[in-house]
């Protein structure tokens, strides 16, 4: 809970998302060793002050929104002809 809510401090709430992508990975965050575990993160998050409109925006809100920017902008480039290569991510 600490390192999210340095990341709202730093970045903001919409710029904030945790993912459950567990393979593979051989260490994880004390009390988040899989995903069955967000619910503690979520009670403490809850604990220190966040309420559901930030919640939903940190658990799923957030990467929905970019996941449904990013098709736009494939959709956009595949009217445009413009195939995506190396060059279009720096």
């Amino acid at each position: 809970a600490d390192h999210i809510v340095h990341a709202v401090k730093v970045a903001g709430i919409d710029h904030i998302g945790i993912g459950g992508d567990y393979d593979g990975g051989q260490e994880f965050a004390r009390g988040l060793e899989d995903v069955s575990c967000y619910v503690n993160l979520t009670a403490e998050l809850l604990r220190r002050g966040y309420n559901e409109e930030q919640l939903g925006k940190i658990l799923c809100l957030n990467t929905i929104r970019v996941l449904e920017e990013c098709e736009a902008v494939a959709v956009q480039m595949k009217q445009e002809g413009i195939l995506a290569s190396e060059s279009h991510y720096g």
